[in-house]
């Protein structure tokens, strides 16, 4: 077998200059396995370390180690599996066709509305009445909803108030309450993969830090959109 690398290959920009960094389809496709290769241990320990907190067996320090354990296993998991999602991306294309646009987002905010429970934060969501129908990838924009929706959570202290506007393409979170800290490099992950998965439909993804304040917005139907919407851009 070849170890060479085949010709293909995608230009990712760099963040500030935007000169471009060319990577070899293969390379992507080989740290997508290792990322999968990764996975496997870590789901089975994660199941062991639950296993031992269902069994609330040792001391309360013992105890104490274990759910610490649990939670970094967790995050450990998460961070992989965005890592994978933003190599998805770069990966395979964008296939966008026309989506009303609340339909869509509608489904995704599911189980967002309202208090949640878990963390003491609030979620409002406000609906424009006008509703467009969009160019979009469906499954890549709900991803990328998602995930900015849990990373609007997770950033909020308790009694926050997220502000969720629905505009007629696109979404809006914001949040006034500010956090006085930039964010970590598992959140500028999570944030990488909105980007990139909605500039690869041809959409726009604005950010501001402090305080919270993200909106994306994606191509409308009959807009002047060409074929780069096909092409996985990150």
């Amino acid at each position: 077998m070849s170890c060479a690398l085949p010709e293909k290959t995608l230009v990712l920009p760099l963040p500030r200059d935007g000169a471009g960094i060319a990577v070899p389809a293969a390379l992507l496709a080989q740290l997508a396995d290792g990322l999968h290769a990764m996975a496997q241990p870590l789901t089975i320990l994660r199941g062991a370390i639950g296993a031992m907190q269902l069994a609330e067996r040792g001391a309360s320090e013992d105890r104490r180690y274990v759910d610490m354990s649990a939670d970094q296993i967790g995050r450990l998991c998460d961070l992989l599996a965005n890592l994978r999602s933003l190599l998805d991306v770069a990966q395979s294309e964008a296939v966008c066709s026309p989506q009303d646009w609340h339909d869509l987002v509608g489904g995704v905010l599911e189980g967002y509305e309202g208090d949640l429970p878990t963390s003491g934060v609030r979620m409002v969501v406000t609906h424009l009445n006008d509703s467009m129908r969009v160019l979009a990838d469906a499954a890549r924009t709900e991803q990328a909803m998602r995930a900015a929706l849990d990373m609007a959570q997770a950033l909020a202290s308790h009694g926050d108030e997220i502000r969720c506007r629905v505009l007629p393409d696109g979404l809006e979170l914001r949040n006034e309450h500010g956090r006085g800290k930039g964010l970590n490099s598992s959140e500028r992950l999570v944030l990488s993969l909105v980007e990139a998965a909605i500039c690869s439909q041809q959409g726009t993804c604005r950010f501001i830090e402090d305080p919270f304040c993200l909106s994306v917005t994606l191509p409308r139907q009959g807009s002047n959109i060409t074929s780069d919407c096909l092409e996985a851009v990150v």
